[in-house]
């Protein structure tokens, strides 16, 4: 049946206990009562149809996932039920008159709005309809998408199925083989090709809906580095299972939030995997408490306006985007390391001069089906990856790491990168000048004289040599303040660590620079089995990447009105996009040994 405004399917009710059918139930009847036809609707509809007090709202099957009913169909389904009675007549004896007229005067009575409103009120209560709203979308190893559902736990796309109770949805189908204009080379642009994998299979990972001890990915970069182009189709395109959160959640405030206020932004997060944030103000303050309790148990005890207190899980990872860094309010070591090792942090530095600026093409990548469908396909397919093989942090984003803990925190990162705990001694004299070399290097403020460096060195020196398991002494020598236990770090080695990192990164400029510029490779990678064959191609990934079982070429939506339209590209083009892919890839794919020769 097809009822005004919403699609409702109707099949053919079977009573599990008694394998009773519809036609059973008309021949035996119901009673003539609100009740009885109570019945006759979870008789006729019982299978599409949900009542959840908790939401005081009914839920509807549609054939892909239950959704409340907004517009009221439910009435419209009492109304078909009540027409419906008229129907049973046909099963009473043709000679008892009295039976035929009653039931008669009884289906008219049926349809008048007190009884209607009767009828639904009945059921509502009924064990087979009613419904926690915490059974809803439970199965957290399932993504639905509007061409069928994706079972992460056993690598397979399968058809929707009722029982699973899925109310959200993918804005876009799931798709590996959905071929795209543009995500595939912006990702190419906005990020050197391992660091790409390392945003996919990170990002990816986020899809395991856990409340369990999780990280949160921090991004930032300067203005038009692309950030948002890599990271806002993945949240469009994920739909339901990605939703934005108001950055003052992780703000330092004046003042504490009460744990009994109403709390509408989390409630939005319940069965999210992607909670994203962007334009975060510049060297922002983060609230450690609030930042540390929501990575970790996930457990929140929250509620709506005019709600009663609840447990919520949240299930959810966090990403937020700023152009700044930010900075924590923590003054012991401990909590700050403990606050550090729960925070990736990627930096986007490949800005886009002013002439190739084109805000249509965000708008491109953030509405176009084809585009949504491909950063689906990516983001999903780093899912998968990051199982199988686990997360191999580039060296440019450990050393992007590195960076951001010198600029919140720069003496904790002189401590580690530039000391070293055992025997011997170093002054204070001493550590002073090399953090000046360092602070010169790496721009950031210096300390005024020893006195002021040593007051530091005193609260964070002995945590460090306490998980190096020696211990240190603050000691008066002739040279001055010294500390027993320390030394410093010998130049020539971090000469040649750093010589390797530009080198490494002057390779990936340069990759980065023939791809972007060359028409052939822009032109080649049209979906994610190409993007993927490059990364091959290049030795960032090791092994053949694999699809869930079922995911064959996909037609996408079912409703003719919602399918994606087809973005072909002729087998004959394919062909020779191919070829000449390789060969450009061929020429490249050494560049970074080249780079270590010279």
């Amino acid at each position: 049946m097809k009822l005004k405004g919403t699609e409702v399917l109707v099949c053919a009710y079977l009573n599990p206990d008694t394998d009773e059918t519809i036609e059973d139930k008309i021949i035996t009847g119901c009673p003539l009562t609100d009740t009885g036809n109570a019945e006759r609707l979870i008789t006729y509809h019982g299978d599409n149809i949900r009542y959840c007090a908790e939401r005081k709202s009914w839920y509807l099957w549609n054939g892909v996932r239950w959704v409340p009913d907004v517009k009221g169909v439910i009435f419209e389904m009492a109304k078909e039920t009540a027409i419906k009675i008229h129907d049973e007549i046909k099963y009473l004896d043709i000679n008892d008159k009295a039976a035929r007229k009653e039931l008669s005067k009884f289906a008219y009575r049926s349809e008048s709005q007190k009884s209607l409103r009767e009828m639904i009120q009945n059921a509502q209560t009924d064990a087979r309809l009613a419904i926690e709203a915490n059974k809803f979308d439970a199965k957290l190893e399932l993504i639905n998408c509007p061409n069928g559902t994706l079972d992460l736990e056993k690598e397979e796309f399968r058809e929707h199925r009722r029982e699973d109770l899925l109310t959200k949805l993918t804005a876009v189908p799931f798709d590996p083989w959905a071929p795209c204009a543009l995500y595939f080379t912006t990702l190419i642009r906005a990020l050197p090709l391992d660091e790409a994998v390392y945003a996919q299979l990170l990002l990816g990972s986020f899809l395991e809906a856990t409340a369990q001890n999780k990280e949160w990915l921090f991004i930032y970069g300067k203005p038009f580095a692309m950030k948002s182009s890599v990271t806002q189709p993945v949240y469009a395109a994920l739909g339901d299972y990605a939703k934005p959160f108001p950055i003052s959640l992780f703000i330092k405030g004046k003042q504490r939030i009460d744990p009994n206020a109403a709390r509408p932004e989390l409630i939005a997060l319940e069965g999210v995997r992607i909670a994203w944030s962007e334009e975060a103000p510049p060297n922002f303050i983060i609230d450690e408490p609030t930042l540390k309790n929501m990575t970790s148990s996930g457990i929140q005890s929250i509620r709506q306006v005019y709600e009663r207190q609840r447990e919520v899980h949240l299930v959810c990872s966090f990403v937020v985007e700023s152009n700044g860094t930010f900075t924590f309010d923590i003054d012991d070591e401990w909590s700050r390391e403990a606050a550090l090792e729960r925070t990736r942090v990627m930096k986007f530095v490949n800005q886009l001069r002013a002439e190739g600026r084109d805000r249509e093409v965000l708008k491109t990548l953030t509405h176009d089906k084809h585009e949504l469908t491909a950063a689906l396909a990516w983001v999903v397919q780093g899912y998968f990856e990051s199982k199988k093989h686990g997360i191999t942090t580039p060296g440019t984003v450990k050393a992007a790491n590195s960076e951001f803990e010198a600029v919140i925190n720069p003496l904790s990162s002189f401590v580690r990168n530039e000391l070293n705990f055992g025997d011997g001694y170093v002054s204070v004299t001493q550590i002073l000048e090399r953090f000046h070399e360092v602070a010169s290097r790496e721009k950031i403020k210096q300390f005024p004289n020893e006195r002021s460096l040593n007051l530091q060195l005193r609260k964070i020196l002995p945590y460090y040599a306490k998980k190096e398991g020696v211990t240190v002494e603050p000691k008066k020598l002739e040279g001055g303040a010294s500390w027993l236990g320390v030394t410093l770090k010998d130049l020539d080695d971090e000469l040649i660590e750093n010589k390797e990192q530009e080198d490494d990164e002057k390779a990936n400029e340069e990759r980065l620079t023939l791809m972007t510029q060359n028409p052939i490779f822009v032109e080649s990678i049209y979906d994610l089995d190409c993007y993927m064959r490059i990364l091959c191609k290049n030795g960032i990934l090791r092994h053949k990447p694999s699809y869930p079982k079922g995911a064959e070429r996909l037609t996408a939506l079912k409703t003719e009105s919602d399918a994606l339209e087809a973005y072909e590209i002729p087998d004959a083009k394919k062909d020779d996009l191919e070829h000449d892919l390789d060969e450009f890839v061929d020429v490249i794919e050494n560049i970074g040994e080249e780079a270590r020769n010279e």
